[in-house]
């Protein structure tokens, strides 16, 4: 039995403020965001809040966590959030 939180946190990147630094100045030249390994989705729907214009992408392999994050990231933004694993992310955003 995991003893990790399964609870959605306002801010990305666990709070780290370095993190969140470097996350504000790479996301405002960038298209999309690519997160592999949402877990319950804190990250990926702050950067979809912070900036509602990039596309934001996900997977999440934990059917609990997933559960999550699903509906933490759907707050009509533009985030796509899978049940699955990194795969299917690089998948994604490759150039077809």
């Amino acid at each position: 039995m995991s003893s990790r939180s399964l609870q959605s946190l306002p801010v990305g990147f666990h709070g780290d403020r370095h993190l969140l630094r470097l996350i504000d100045l790479l996301a405002a030249r960038a298209h999309t965001f690519l997160e592999t390994g949402s877990n319950v989705g804190s990250t990926l729907g702050y950067v979809a809040r912070r900036f509602p214009a990039l596309d934001c992408i996900s997977c999440e392999p934990d059917p609990a966590a997933h559960a999550v994050a699903a509906p933490a990231t759907r707050s009509g933004l533009a985030t796509t959030i899978a049940s699955g694993t990194s795969r299917w992310c690089t998948a994604c955003s490759s150039p077809r």
